[in-house]
């Protein structure tokens, strides 16, 4: 399955989901990394947990992105 990132750029952006992600959760709970300098949206490896959320919330959607300078770009 692939899933959506909506980085704020305004193009669709489309990643490869984790054979692992929660079945419930299509999307699975991770984030993602925009550079702003070379316009690049990587998924981050670390996942986020469900357990982190108060009793009774259900998730319908993620869209998380942390916004910078990747590692490739600050080295110029």
């Amino acid at each position: 399955m692939i899933h959506q990132i909506n980085d704020g750029t305004g193009v669709a952006k489309y990643a490869l989901s984790d054979e692992n992600t929660n079945v419930k959760l299509s999307t699975g709970l991770h984030m993602h990394f925009h550079c702003t300098d070379c316009k690049k949206t990587i998924c981050l490896p670390n996942k986020i947990s469900e357990e982190s959320l108060p009793d009774q919330y259900e998730v319908n959607d993620v869209n998380l992105v942390l916004k910078g300078i990747c590692k490739n770009c600050s080295k110029k």
